[in-house]
């Protein structure tokens, strides 16, 4: 999630605005990110230090799955095969 607003220098760099969120690919040598924009669907470089990580509900429920020692693959529902 964007911490504060940013406009791209270069044709490269992805805008920021505070509240938005984006996603993560990459991390550079120089402390930016490769990701892209949620919203907008725009990718491109960023500063790290204008973002911070959130947590999705997702991140909880498998780390509580691996907290009671549940297996992935039984929280899966698989489909039969019906090929004849």
């Amino acid at each position: 999630m964007a911490l504060y607003n940013y406009k791209p220098q270069k044709e490269d760099e992805v805008e920021l605005k505070k509240g938005d969120y984006y996603t993560i690919a990459e991390a550079c040598q120089d402390g930016w990110l490769k990701g892209r924009c949620l919203k907008t669907g725009k990718a491109g470089v960023f500063p790290g230090n204008y973002v911070q990580q959130v947590r999705s509900v997702f991140d909880g429920i498998y780390n509580e799955m691996i907290s009671a020692n549940v297996k992935l693959h039984h929280a899966v529902h698989v489909y039969p095969n019906n090929r004849k």
